[in-house]
């Protein structure tokens, strides 16, 4: 009984020191700048074979082959933000004529709020100098005192959102005219 406390006293501690040393060596990998070294250095962990029992010394082995480390990939500098283009009769045509074509358009756009009246369900319509007609689609909520403001429409994946200028919210529209 007591060999066999022994023997998972040393168990416990042979595993805890395991994990300890795991533990710094993911902090290791962490520590990497370089992004390519950094998943080496996890899969050199991860690849690590631990021995279910202590084996008898064996022949010497061969040296492992050094990791072949990728070349440092080149890093992308984000697109500086462009000014907004005019809010001009092409934009949102496409949600008028229901046909889907995917154009080269700017990605935001710039407008002059001259009115704005609200439906039954409380959904904005937003008249632009223009003429165009945008409808508000999601239930968020803008600030604006009255309604001439000027505003930016933003294209995305999933259609357009309004911002009225110097407020942070946006809100997804649709063109109605």
């Amino acid at each position: 009984m007591l060999k066999t406390g022994l023997v998972l006293a040393v168990a416990v501690m042979a595993t805890s020191q395991s994990y300890a040393q795991d533990a710094r060596d993911f902090e290791r990998c962490a520590g990497l700048e370089d992004s390519v070294a950094r998943l080496a250095c996890y899969d050199e962990i991860s690849n690590r074979q631990v021995p279910a029992e202590p084996a008898e010394p064996a022949e010497p082995a061969e040296p492992e082959a050094p990791v072949a480390v990728a070349e440092p990939i080149e890093t992308v500098e984000k697109p500086v933000a462009k000014e907004p283009q005019p809010l001009t009769e092409e934009v949102g045509q496409e949600q008028l004529d229901r046909r889907g074509e995917s154009r080269e358009e700017p990605e935001t756009f710039a407008g002059r709020v001259t009115n704005c009246r609200q439906d039954a369900a409380h959904k904005w319509y937003f008249f632009f100098g223009n003429g165009q007609v945008w409808k508000q689609k999601d239930s968020g909520s803008l600030r604006f005192s009255d309604c001439d403001f000027d505003a930016t429409i933003r294209r995305d994946f999933f259609g357009y959102k309004m911002q009225v200028v110097g407020d942070d919210k946006e809100v997804r529209v649709a063109r109605v005219r």
